[in-house]
């Protein structure tokens, strides 16, 4: 290697590309592992940022899954799993208030980001409410016992904790079985999103284009 090449690590784990870059084996990267969430800015083996970015994070449901289709039934259940979202105890609790409860479509320093966007009010955790969309649904086709409220992630980007904790909310405050499940890589999980053969929600996300991204 001369003084003019760049290496471009691919990592399945996030913890030990952390781990590389405290031993000096590798420079930089654009995440932290959730483990070292509370430590990352007092760890002295690396040089730490932390400042907000561009990025906007989600889940969207599967334009084939079953009960959430784009009707009445669909709509009350997406609005229930969404009020049952406890954003800010997971922020604080997982991430260590790393990111920002999401009330628009777009991150913060987007120009246009507005916290004020018509029908965000599904975006606040609002147990009560939750419930009783999710019974209105219930009137109009019942939720089997056996069912559950899937979220596939890939385990390669770091999403395990945030996943987990996110099922878990939905969990304790619907009443119903969720969990989170995993893809090995990222381009696994994308092939069933674009050949529509994925039936669950699904890890998703957005960030402005850059001429970084050109071709």
């Amino acid at each position: 290697m001369n003084a003019l090449d760049v290496w471009f690590m691919v990592y399945t784990d996030p913890q030990p590309a952390y781990a590389d870059v405290e031993a000096g084996n590798l420079d930089s990267m654009d995440t932290v592992p959730t483990s070292a969430l509370s430590t990352f800015e007092s760890d002295d083996q690396v040089q730490a940022v932390n400042e907000p970015g561009n990025v906007s994070q989600s889940f969207t449901f599967a334009a084939n899954q079953k009960h959430f289709s784009l009707d009445d039934e669909g709509r009350l259940r997406r609005a229930a799993v969404s009020m049952a979202i406890d954003r800010e105890q997971i922020i604080d609790k997982v991430s260590n208030g790393t990111n920002t409860p999401a009330v628009d479509f777009t991150a913060p320093l987007i120009p246009g980001y507005s916290e004020s966007v018509p029908g965000n009010e599904v975006l606040q955790y609002n147990p009560d409410k939750a419930k009783e969309l999710w019974e209105q649904a219930n009137q109009i086709a019942p939720w089997g016992d056996d069912e559950s409220f899937d979220i596939a992630y890939n385990a390669d980007g770091g999403g395990k904790d945030i996943y987990d904790a996110i099922c878990n909310s939905i969990h304790n405050t619907l009443g119903i079985k969720s969990q989170a499940t995993p893809y090995p890589t990222f381009s696994e999980m994308r092939d069933d999103i674009t050949d529509r053969t994925i039936t669950t929600a699904f890890r998703s996300g957005w960030r402005p284009r850059t001429s970084r991204d050109s071709p």
